[in-house]
C-alpha cells in the first residue's frame, strides 16, 4: 500500500493521473470471492449454463480476433 501512496502524493503534487493508486493496490488486494446461496434461496435459476457461457465467451473472443 505504501507503494500506491507514492503514486498519490505524485499524482497531487504534478496533476498527472497515475494508473497506479493506492485505491486500486487496495482493491486488487482484496478478497472478492462471493457466494451465491443467498441469490439462489430467492429463486434465481440462470438461464445459461456455465458450460454455454463459456463456450460463448470463447466464441465470441474468437470472432472478435478474426474480425481485427
Amino acid at each position: 500500500l505504501a507503494f500506491g501512496s507514492i503514486f498519490d502524493i505524485l499524482g497531487k503534487l504534478t496533476g498527472y493521473n497515475f494508473s497506479v493508486t493506492g485505491n486500486r493496490i487496495r482493491k486488487f488486494c482484496a478478497a472478492t470471492h462471493h457466494r451465491a446461496d443467498k441469490i439462489r434461496r430467492s429463486g434465481f435459476r440462470p438461464s445459461v449454463s456455465l458450460d454455454e457461457g463459456f463456450r460463448r465467451t470463447i466464441n465470441w473472443y474468437r470472432e472478435q480476433r478474426a474480425e481485427n
